[in-house]
């Protein structure tokens, strides 16, 4: 026997050739890294919400299935205020009773375990299941990667991978935080997938209608995890739509679903107070007492300029020429530049920064922006967003003070706050200006390594950042 045995003898071919192409396509180290990212940070750290928005969903296991109202005959209107308990629309609650039903069956996890007093929550098994937790975001966090990337031309998509993968935004909100908006994140980049497709697809009348439908369907689904989706209705009925009856059918199609799911419970106040017009979500129309006669809402002024142009357009019978991925840009950056909204908030339009960076790749610096605002922006929100996020490896870390009082002692934290959104606000500006001018560029390697490092560095530095006073303090 010889001693020089080739490598295909000892590895089998098709382990070979899957290694070289790995090797051929440099996105995808980044890839395996954001994954194992996610899976080191999935047990390892926690928020109040990676626990209870799944315990509320239980009772539906348990047979409750106007959670809504149940939680509130059981806890009172302490479920109502200062914090709703149960904000969110009925599917996101029905998949997460799936899922842990499922987990229960399995023997994995019993959540109907757990309990929670004064002192915290009492969950046996607690790395486990906050694990199992967190893992039913992966499928639509892959779902999302996978819908952005067939938005770009085929040379492209590695940059979309690699950059989903490593965002601090979703590594943050989804795999630290445990909240849920990667659910109807996921609804709105596979509506503007489908409508791109639909627009291609004018010629074939038969097939452009169905893939409209289906794009008004799958906004209505996401709308009924959470209601956001339903402002891209309109907008995208004006742009999709080939003649007015297409536009009416749009907005029927992509309203009367989330109506079906939301109606059974109308009849419960804990539902209508806390989720349909939930406290939260309605600081997106808040006004400006000091303009107009009663107060000027600045989205609803934004929102209205741009389907007013939209409609100006169809009945001028001037051709809209604008690619669906801006007009969510657009109508989400209103979102972000004239409300109030919680960091988590900005999973929602972190497909469309990524996008943006392929579609100009220059736009990676305003993205880059953006990340560090969000990071930023997690501060404002105490321990509970920064240090305590690692007390199921540290507990000592819920007692660190916040960065924003350490840092008030310095300088004041809410100045700070107000330059860093006020920035976000002008990168949001200059992104919608670049995107409207509808150029597009392209770039190599160098720019996917500058790229996908400066997002990891972010948030490793971030997360050191956060964790350091833990360690000092204590």
């Amino acid at each position: 026997m010889s001693l020089a045995t080739s490598p295909s003898q000892i590895i089998p071919r098709h382990l070979l050739r899957t290694t070289r192409v790995a090797l051929d396509r440099p996105w995808i180290p980044w890839c395996i890294l954001g994954l194992s990212l996610r899976l080191i940070l999935m047990p390892t750290t926690m928020h109040n919400d990676t626990v209870w928005m799944p315990w509320m969903a239980f009772k539906m296991v348990e047979g409750h299935w106007n959670i809504y109202q149940y939680l509130n005959d059981v806890y009172g209107d302490q479920t109502l205020h200062p914090v709703v308990w149960a904000p969110y629309m009925p599917l996101y609650y029905v998949v997460t009773a799936a899922w842990t039903g499922l987990l229960k069956v399995l023997g994995v996890v019993d959540v109907g375990q757990w309990s929670f007093s004064s002192r915290g929550w009492i969950i046996p098994g607690f790395l486990r299941s906050i694990f199992w937790m967190k893992l039913l975001y992966l499928p639509f966090d892959g779902a999302i990667g996978w819908s952005l990337s067939r938005l770009v031309p085929q040379e492209r998509r590695g940059i979309v991978w690699s950059l989903w993968s490593l965002m601090p935004v979703t590594l943050v909100s989804a795999y630290m935080v445990g909240q849920n908006d990667l659910m109807p994140t996921l609804f709105v980049v596979l509506a503007t997938l489908v409508g791109t497709q639909a627009l291609t697809a004018r010629q074939d009348v038969t097939r452009y209608r169905h893939q409209c439908d289906l794009a008004a369907l799958v906004l209505a689904l996401g709308a009924a995890f959470k209601s956001y989706p339903l402002l891209l209705v309109l907008p995208f009925a004006l742009v999709l739509g080939r003649r007015s009856l297409d536009v009416v059918r749009f907005v029927v199609v992509g309203t009367l679903p989330f109506a079906a799911v939301v109606t059974p419970f109308l009849s419960s106040r804990a539902f209508r107070l806390g989720a349909l017009t939930n406290p939260e979500a309605m600081r997106i129309a808040s006004a400006i007492p000091t303009l107009g006669p009663m107060g000027i809402s600045p989205f609803m002024v934004g929102y209205t300029a741009v389907v007013g142009f939209l409609v100006y357009q169809r009945f001028s019978g001037e051709a809209i020429h604008l690619e669906l991925p801006t007009l969510v840009f657009l109508i989400l950056g209103l979102v972000f530049a004239t409300s109030n909204w919680p960091f988590y908030w900005l999973v929602w339009l972190a497909p469309f920064f990524i996008w943006s960076v392929a579609r100009a790749s220059g736009t990676w610096v305003l993205v880059a922006g953006y990340v560090l605002v969000f990071l930023i922006w997690t501060w404002n929100w105490g321990n509970r967003a920064s240090s305590a996020l690692f007390s199921p490896i540290y507990p000592a870390a819920v007692m660190t003070p916040a960065i924003s009082d350490l840092v008030n002692h310095f300088y004041p934290w809410v100045q700070i706050i107000v330059l860093a959104q006020s920035a976000f606000v002008g990168l949001l500006i200059c992104n919608a200006i670049v995107l409207l001018r509808g150029e597009v560029s392209t770039g190599g390697r160098p720019r996917l390594m500058l790229t996908s490092s400066t997002f990891l560095t972010l948030f490793v530095a971030w997360n050191v950042i956060s964790f350091l006073p833990a360690i000092v303090l204590h």
